[in-house]
C-alpha cells in the first residue's frame, strides 16, 4: 500500500475516532445538565443525547473497522494471486463483510442524523407554538386590563 494511502487512512481513522470522542463528551455534559430542566425538555434532551451517542458509537465502530481493513489487507490479502486457496477465502470473506458493516454503519448514522434533525425541528416548532400561544394570552390579558382601567 502506498504511503499516501496509509497516511490518508490514518488521518481518516483519527478524525472519525476524535470526532466521536469529542461529541460523546459533549453529549455526556448535556445529559448532566438536563437534570435541571423541566420534564418535557429533559425528556427531549435525553432522547437527543442518546441518539447522538449511538451515532458516536457508530463512528467509533467505523474507525475500528477501517483499521481492521488496513491490517487485514496488508497482512493477508495483498500478496495473494487469483487462484485463491480455500484457507485464504476466509480472509476475503472477512474483508467483504467488514466493508458491508462499515457501509451499513454509515447508512445507519446518516439516517439517525436525519431523524435527529427532524425530531429537533418538530420539537422547536411545538415550542414555538407554545410560546406564541402564551404570548397571545398575555396580550389578551393586558388588553383586558387596559380596557378595565379606561
Amino acid at each position: 500500500m502506498p504511503t499516501t494511502e496509509a497516511i490518508f487512512g490514518a488521518i481518516l481513522v483519527a478524525v472519525l475516532f476524535g470526532a466521536a470522542c469529542v461529541f460523546a463528551w459533549a453529549q455526556r455534559n448535556t445529559l448532566r445538565r438536563a437534570v435541571h430542566l423541566p420534564d418535557a425538555e429533559r425528556r427531549f434532551e435525553r432522547r437527543r443525547a442518546f441518539r447522538r451517542l449511538i451515532g458516536c458509537g457508530l463512528m467509533m465502530l467505523m474507525a475500528v473497522l477501517i483499521v481492521f481493513q488496513y491490517l487485514l489487507w496488508e497482512t493477508y490479502l495483498k500478496g495473494l494471486e487469483p487462484p485463491i486457496a480455500e484457507e485464504n477465502r476466509v480472509y476475503y470473506k472477512l474483508w467483504g463483510y467488514s466493508w458491508v458493516v462499515i457501509l451499513v454503519s454509515l447508512l445507519t448514522a446518516l439516517f439517525l442524523a436525519a431523524y435527529d434533525a427532524l425530531a429537533s425541528r418538530a420539537h422547536l416548532l411545538s415550542e414555538y407554538g407554545r410560546i406564541a400561544e402564551e404570548r397571545r394570552a398575555m396580550v389578551q390579558r393586558q388588553a383586558e386590563r387596559l380596557r378595565e382601567e379606561s
